[in-house]
């Protein structure tokens, strides 16, 4: 009698909390979703940020550099932009504390004066012996190397179909607050390297 009691009560409860089984089963699967996203999100060396002082029309350039990696080592370019005006020069100083690279027109970058060093990162001569082999034209101050020229204002650039460069020379630099400059930024950095191995990418296109 009470085993049919207990069976009775049992389906009694069921039929009144039925729904509470497939809500759970709901949420622990959105839990497991979520999870397993959250675990293989790209680490911050797994992304190359860029900034460019010109407006992006399309990003789908970044393609051309991802496709030079293995995805464990490279998984995302992000792109940012402003267009050179007032505003520019505000959202361009948040960016340079967590930005790897920097896409600037020649007069802006003479504004930084006796500033370089704080923004952006000196390329050696070894760093541009291992990283930069062949011909480049460099944006020099107090001879040291600080950006390699993107596009002269009088020839055309492979990122011309992607963004809208006002009238002047644009030059390429490596902002000081990136963590992607191997052992540039710390000695036991050295096997991330991305913001270094990209440069010829993001220059030529290749």
């Amino acid at each position: 009698m009470m085993q049919t009691y207990n069976k009775f009560a049992a389906k009694k409860t069921f039929a009144h909390t039925w729904f509470i089984y497939p809500i759970g089963a709901t949420i622990i699967t959105l839990l497991l979703i979520w999870g397993f996203a959250a675990f293989h999100q790209p680490t911050n060396h797994q992304i190359l940020k860029i900034f460019f002082a010109t407006e992006v029309k399309n990003s789908s350039f970044t393609k051309n550099i991802t496709k030079h990696y293995d995805k464990e080592n490279l998984r995302e370019v992000n792109v940012v932009y402003a267009h050179p005006m007032s505003i520019f020069y505000t959202k361009l100083k948040t960016y340079l504390e967590d930005i790897d690279m920097v896409v600037l027109p020649k007069s802006v970058v003479d504004g930084f004066s006796n500033h370089y060093s704080d923004a952006f990162v000196e390329l050696s001569k070894a760093t541009e012996e291992k990283y930069l082999p062949g011909d480049y034209t460099y944006y020099q101050f107090d001879e040291k190397d600080y950006g390699l020229l993107l596009k002269s204002k009088d020839e055309s650039c492979w990122l011309d179909d992607y963004m809208s460069f006002i009238d002047e020379d644009y030059y390429l630099l490596l902002s000081a607050g990136s963590k992607n400059l191997g052992d540039i930024y710390d000695a036991g950095n050295a096997y991330y390297d991305n913001a270094l191995t990209a440069l010829k990418y993001v220059l030529g296109g290749e």
